[in-house]
């Protein structure tokens, strides 16, 4: 594969409460972009569904409901990483979408701790692909949360984040958590993570 081939994706735009698919179905149609795909990422999980618009030889837009964290939202990708930023912000202008700010908000601002590790799983989607401070602040803070529930939901939001320096975190409850669920759960993530290319720092 050749350096022009490599494919890159941006930052997933976390979907605010409404229609969904109607909502980027009718920005794609303001913009004359066709749709081109749609179906299971994975036909035997089907835990996330994808449909695929096409921005130009260069660059697609995808609008993806994702059954494991329960979130929607849109992402681009392309082979040239400035244009595919390019139409990501489009989308973040146009789009009713949460910012990083609104998400890093929701979970300092979770009033239990069941709300909380919903933030933190939206936190964890809407996550920059480079480490953001205060993203990794929140996630690890998580999984050292005296609360179960926040432990739990804060492992799948490690996977969405899918930063390097969660490792250790995450082998920390693989190994030391009181509840066996967990020490299982983190265990698979960390497995996901080998298999993703996410090595430790």
């Amino acid at each position: 594969m050749s350096k022009g081939d490599i494919e890159f994706g941006s930052r997933r735009r976390v979907l605010r409460p409404g229609p969904g698919e109607a909502e980027v179905e009718a920005f794609c149609a303001a913009h004359a972009w066709p749709r081109v795909r749609e179906g299971w990422l994975d036909p035997e999980a089907k835990w996330e569904y994808k449909i695929t618009w096409s921005c130009g030889p260069a660059v697609k837009i995808h609008y993806v409901e994702d059954e494991l964290a329960g979130q929607r939202y849109v992402q681009t990708s392309g082979s040239n990483l400035q244009i595919l930023e390019h139409y990501a912000r489009i989308a973040e202008e146009e789009l009713p979408v949460w910012n990083l700010e609104d998400l890093v908000e929701q979970a300092d601002l979770a009033e239990n701790p069941i709300r909380r590790g919903l933030a933190l799983i939206r936190l964890g989607v809407g996550a920059p692909t480079r480490i953001d401070s205060d993203v990794f602040a929140r996630i690890a803070a998580g999984l050292e949360d005296a609360a179960k529930e926040v432990r739990d939901m804060s492992i799948l939001a490690s996977l969405y984040a899918a930063y390097p320096s969660l490792r250790p975190l995450l082998e920390s409850v693989s190994e030391n958590d009181e509840v066996q669920d967990l020490r299982d759960r983190a265990r698979s993530i960390l497995a996901a993570f080998d298999n993703m290319g996410v090595a430790r720092e």
